[in-house]
């Protein structure tokens, strides 16, 4: 069986994955979807429903909310990946040094790591943006900085379970230095289960950084994400339904179809499933 029909078989993996990168495509082509400017003003036609004219309706300045949510995407979801790169190379980085060298290091790495993990992640966020000021940049280093405590401590439990097989034996045998057993020897067996963390985390860092948006310290105007649109549309319910429904939805979406890929790769990579 071919490695893609073995993936395929998680229907909710696939689905997760066509409407995630599907919602990056819409992202990707705003410019020549939307049809009108994000930021173009029409107090005649201040919070129109849904109709042909506007297919998600308007906001309170008149502004079409489709091309709105479209570029707002491409804010949402560079605010979900760029920040779990971030902390997915300095986890590994943190986990591979505390986990190989062990002794002293790994100590002092694991309790200060334990120390941020003791901090609830909504007031950790908060404590980055409010050092750092409000805007999209701020939020983006809060999610990665909380998330360095979760990747360090997975890679470490691998790099703990690894660091006496035969191979990294034999490679300190041989004159390896430690840069070379590292990165060489002992990164591509985390790869598989740092891939799931991250794919997973990325959900979660849309949501955090929405959060930030959505209480004012993230993204700031006129620059706009799903999480300042809602923010926008608090004052407006119920009448004006159609301002929080439709970026919460493209928010919801874009969680899930992560969360139902991330799942899938978990199972597609888990060893105790590759024969089957």
């Amino acid at each position: 069986m071919s490695e893609w029909k073995r993936f395929a078989r998680n229907r909710l993996a696939v689905t997760g994955l066509v409407v995630f990168a599907a919602l990056v495509l819409l992202a990707v082509l705003a410019p020549a979807i939307a049809p009108y400017d994000p930021d173009q003003q029409n107090w005649q036609e201040r919070l129109q429903p849904p109709s042909r004219a506007h297919l998600f309706g308007t906001d309170e300045y008149g502004r079409d909310l489709f091309s709105r949510v479209l570029y707002g995407g491409r804010v949402s979801l560079m605010a979900g990946v760029v920040p779990v790169a971030g902390g997915a190379a300095a986890g590994t980085l943190l986990g591979l040094v505390a986990g190989y060298l062990g002794g002293r290091w790994d100590t002092w790495l694991m309790r200060i790591l334990d120390i941020l993990l003791a901090i609830p992640t909504i007031f950790l966020a908060l404590a980055i943006v409010g050092t750092l000021g409000p805007g999209l940049g701020s939020a983006m280093i809060a999610v990665a900085v909380v998330s360095i405590p979760s990747y360090a401590r997975m890679v470490r439990g691998q790099v703990l379970s690894l660091r006496e097989r035969d191979f990294v034996t034999a490679s300190v045998a041989a004159g390896a230095g430690p840069a070379r057993i590292l990165f060489r020897h002992l990164l591509p067996h985390v790869l598989s289960p740092l891939l799931v963390q991250s794919t997973l985390s990325i959900g979660f860092a849309i949501l955090t950084t929405a959060g930030l948006s959505f209480m004012g310290l993230g993204t700031q105007p006129p620059t706009s994400d799903w999480g300042e649109m809602l923010a926008s549309a608090r004052q407006y319910l119920p009448e004006a339904w159609w301002l929080a429904v439709f970026p919460g939805l493209f928010v919801m979406l874009s969680v899930l179809s992560v969360n139902l890929l991330g799942d899938g790769l978990r199972d597609y990579l888990d060893p105790r499933t590759r024969g089957r």
